[in-house]
């Protein structure tokens, strides 16, 4: 496989995962403002996201004794 290819592969996989925390963080965000406005205050002071980044994940499956691919990110990290 190019690696070309490899870093496209792992861009599509991550790709599915950054839309998935943008929907979370959308649905929490809205929910924090209803608690607000209904409740006075807010138990959500604030929101951090992110999705590590290929090399990261590579590194981690490496150490955990992986090959460093897409399903197996996906299965074991």
């Amino acid at each position: 496989m190019s690696i070309q290819c490899y870093l496209q592969e792992w861009k599509n996989f991550l790709l599915v995962y950054k839309f998935a925390i943008e929907e979370i963080n959308s649905k929490l965000t809205f929910l924090s403002e209803e608690f607000h406005h209904t409740h006075e205050h807010n138990p959500i002071e604030h929101l951090k996201t992110r999705v590590k980044d290929p090399k990261s994940i590579a590194a981690k499956l490496e150490r955990k004794g992986y090959e460093s691919s897409t399903a197996h990110a996906q299965e074991y990290s």
